[in-house]
């Protein structure tokens, strides 16, 4: 690739500024067909258990084409539809009811349908479909579907708004070249997606059968809490811990600060992570006056509405924090490490369990003192570092490989705005 020099001129277009010496061709003219999937409301469909999938926006993510949960119609209405409706390979889908703007490439022919919610797009000889794509790609990142988009509740977008956008176009051998490029990296993100739901597959099931078969175990007793080893102890949280209370509840907003103390949500805890992104800040006279949520290094912070039990623990970057309408638990470190609790408290079987002492039926809540009542299994000290030590070597691959996958979508992103607008120009052999 070579980046062109300071004297090309450029032009406006859908994508920001492209070269001049590109066409810029509305997309009506780009494309042989392009019309949207069957009405299935105004053609009353009947689905059936079995049969050909119909596709929904919902089962289309930028890239790829989910038929999990598809609904499904039987063969002889199938037949009836299919040649308009049938989408074929290298085919554009594009949602444009609702979720406006995810795209995919039909890889191979196939049986399946399309709804109302979703374009077929079929380019003609001056486009290639792999890059009018990534143009589509391109104008979802910038957010460009909002400024077509029509409708209250439900927004979407019309087929004369689509066809009417100028599309830059470089000849067909650098529109594939492009197209190469920007699907190479396609790859990677997919592989390095693959290799993440590997990994967290791995985990659930390695936590699984730690936290009801420990480290070397051979012998087994029944509990409160399931099979657990023989020599694991069963208790209420409130025996294990030094403290446990709610975190600040009130309305803490009028002290809110653009610089001050770091103040934890419950929008902030994820299993077993902090996500400090969303963090605000109080004042330093409001964290004085409610020193009792004032969080320590190893503190356990649980969410009590919404997601209720999702846990995590205080990193030391948050020492001194404080806390908001969470429950804040400080164990004793003899007897029980907090990632251990959290790991337990996140894990399928905690959550099933956690759903037992939940009250409220449209919001979910935990009253504290129902989860000082909340028993769990202890493994001996060293044990419980064991598994944690075990569970954290999976999460920071985890971690590792969704560092890789934010940068390498980032690259993505940088990438097309410098290809698909000229900026940078691909070697042709």
């Amino acid at each position: 690739m070579n980046e062109i020099s300071d004297n090309i001129l450029f032009k406006s277009s859908c994508v920001g500024q492209v070269i001049q010496e590109w066409s810029l061709v509305p997309l009506k003219d780009c494309v042989q067909k392009f019309h949207q999937g069957i009405n299935t409301a105004a053609d009353k469909i009947e689905y059936t258990q079995t049969g050909v999938a119909v596709l929904q926006a919902k089962h289309i993510t930028t890239g790829s084409i989910d038929f999990t949960g598809v609904r499904r119609l039987n063969r002889v209405d199938y037949i009836r539809y299919k040649e308009k409706f049938n989408p074929h390979q290298d085919d554009i889908l594009l949602t444009n009811i609702g979720t406006i703007g995810k795209t995919a490439i039909v890889l191979t022919d196939s049986e399946f349908l399309i709804a109302w919610n979703i374009f077929l797009i079929s380019t003609n000889e001056k486009a290639i479909s792999r890059y009018l794509k990534f143009i589509f790609e391109c104008l979802d990142e910038q957010r460009y579907y909002r400024t077509l988009s029509n409708g209250n509740a439900t927004k979407f977008v019309n087929k004369a708004s689509l066809e009417s956008i100028c599309i830059p176009l470089p000849n067909l051998k650098e529109q594939q070249k492009i197209a190469d490029i920007l699907t190479s990296v396609d790859r990677v993100i997919e592989k390095t997606e693959y290799q993440i739901s590997k990994l967290q597959k791995l985990k659930k099931g390695v936590l699984n059968d730690l936290l009801t078969g420990g480290v070397g175990h051979t012998q087994f007793k029944n509990s409160q809490v399931g099979r657990i080893p023989r020599c694991w102890c069963v208790f209420p949280l409130k025996s294990v811990t030094k403290m446990m209370i709610n975190g600040f509840v009130g309305t803490a907003s009028p002290h809110y600060v653009s610089e001050g103390i770091a103040y934890v949500r419950s929008l902030n805890i994820r299993p077993n992570l902090i996500d400090t992104r969303n963090l605000i800040y109080v004042s330093e006279g409001f964290h004085r006056r409610n020193e009792r949520s004032i969080l320590k290094e190893g503190d356990l912070l649980t969410v009590q509405s919404g997601h209720t039990g999702t846990s995590s623990v205080v990193p030391k970057s948050l020492e001194n924090a404080n806390c908001h309408a969470v429950i804040l638990s400080r164990f004793d470190s003899n007897q029980v490490q907090s990632e251990f609790v959290s790991q337990y408290l996140n894990s399928d079987l905690g959550k099933v369990r956690l759903k037992q002492i939940c009250v409220g039926s449209v919001i979910q809540h935990i009253n504290t003192k129902d989860f000082k009542d909340f028993y769990i299994p202890i493994p001996p000290i060293s044990e419980q570092k064991k598994i944690n030590n075990i569970l954290t070597s999976i999460e920071n691959n985890i971690k590792k490989k969704q560092q890789k996958l934010r940068q390498t979508k980032n690259l993505k992103k940088s990438m097309m705005q410098e290809l698909l607008t000229g900026r940078v120009r691909v070697k042709l052999s």
